[in-house]
């Protein structure tokens, strides 16, 4: 009986001891406060933002980059930087599509020429027999 209570407490007191220990890190050197971050965040979407939103979104929707990549985080934050600017978020919107577009044609260049190459060479070419069949 304790320990399944232990097991389903564990987790909650692993996150709650996990912030405690950030906000004490946060404290001791004195970093700055989540406004003073969201500035600073906010100048650099303005200073390189359509540079980072346009590569971001092109590694997002890369086939296997994008599953570890924050790209969707980046094109969020570029939407919300963008603030009430109607041309700004136009534009960020067309430069996510123009990426996706590239990132999917890449992912089909790379399927058609690259992977069942790299995949063989790997030696999962039974597998990839067995997967046809």
């Amino acid at each position: 009986m304790t320990k399944n209570v232990f097991k389903l407490l564990s987790i909650p007191l692993l996150l709650l001891g996990l912030y405690l220990l950030l906000a004490l890190i946060w404290r001791i050197f004195h970093l700055p406060t989540d406004k003073a971050l969201f500035e600073v965040l906010k100048g650099y979407f303005t200073e390189y933002g359509l540079w980072l939103i346009f590569f971001g979104a092109i590694i997002e929707g890369f086939l296997l980059l994008g599953q570890y990549f924050p790209g969707g985080l980046i094109i969020f934050l570029g939407v919300i930087t963008a603030g009430h600017d109607i041309k700004r978020v136009v534009l960020v919107v067309f430069l996510v599509c123009v990426s996706f577009l590239i990132s999917y044609s890449l992912n089909y260049v790379v399927g058609k020429y690259g992977w069942y190459k790299l995949l063989v060479k790997f030696g999962l070419k039974d597998s990839l027999d067995d997967a046809k069949r």
